[in-house]
């Protein structure tokens, strides 16, 4: 693929661990498109060996592609390379970013910022068909952040693939958070941590930006936490678990750990989630 002027950054990290929130406010930046969550790398290599073999795009990829077109980006159609019967996923991977790219420019911006929490899982493959990736990583406390994703399955079940166990979540954390300590290292990689987040946005946002090559002055970040709020409608599909996000910035970890689990349930947590959060601590957080 074709080098481009483009800033091209991925968000990503566990479900509920502040990404809207981080999504929100580089939507606020004057250089930054965003959208919605997309979802496109889950399908760019699915899971079956011939398909990996082969390094075949999903159909389901290309369904994903004209949803774009729902968030206002033009995407081009398909091209030879696609439709031939040794394509890989590489043609179809260059459409999306491309039309990234063009939506980007089309409305002056120097950069773009794709936040899907689940593209964690799929690093290597974002690594090997877009050029110049950037990956933002978004990190929160354990308890928390189960106890987060616990609560908003059990209240918005259908949108999450329904109610999922308190096991399943403090599994997927544990998983996440070993991903994204793999991704430790390597120079295209910036990790941030919620509590810091929330606890001085303008100083997280600073180093941030300037990490990402974009803007970082003082004006600049005052119009990022002036405006954050104003973004929900261009990122944000119909999903009223993130109705907060346009809300005064604020820890909420304690919100729910207490009232959904136990003294022995929050024990319990704690003890097999210890060994990942020696490696949260170890993290590089900006």
């Amino acid at each position: 693929m074709a080098d481009t002027a483009t800033t091209r950054i991925f968000l990503l990290g566990y479900p509920r661990s502040g990404t809207t929130l981080l999504q929100s406010l580089l939507a606020a930046h004057p250089e930054v498109l965003s959208l919605p969550e997309t979802f496109f790398f889950t399908h760019v290599v699915p899971s079956g060996r011939r398909w990996r073999l082969l390094r075949r795009a999903h159909p389901k990829a290309r369904e994903r592609l004209r949803e774009l077109e729902g968030h206002g980006i033009e995407v081009a159609p398909r091209g030879l390379r696609e439709t031939l019967p040794i394509a890989t996923a590489g043609p179809t991977v260059a459409r999306f970013v491309s039309s990234l790219d063009t939506r980007a420019s089309r409305n002056g911006k120097s950069a773009w910022v794709e936040k899907t929490p689940i593209h964690l899982h799929h690093v290597d493959t974002i690594e090997r068909y877009v050029s110049d990736a950037r990956f933002v990583h978004m990190v929160r406390a354990g308890l928390p952040a189960i106890a987060s994703l616990y609560s908003v399955t059990r209240e918005h079940p259908e949108p999450w693939g329904g109610v999922r166990s308190l096991d399943s979540c403090v599994r997927r954390w544990r998983s996440d958070i070993r991903r994204s300590y793999d991704c430790v290292g390597k120079p295209d990689h910036a990790f941030v941590a919620y509590e810091r987040l929330v606890d001085d946005p303008p100083a997280v946002l600073a180093t941030l930006t300037q990490r990402l090559h974009l803007k970082s002055d003082l004006e600049t970040i005052e119009t990022m936490m002036a405006n954050y709020a104003g973004t929900t409608s261009s990122i944000v599909n119909d999903e009223p678990w993130k109705s907060s996000v346009g809300s005064p910035i604020a820890n909420r970890n304690t919100a729910r750990v207490t009232t959904l689990f136990s003294v022995a349930e929050r024990e319990e947590i704690v003890h097999r989630i210890a060994p990942e959060e020696r490696f949260v601590a170890a993290m590089p957080f900006l």
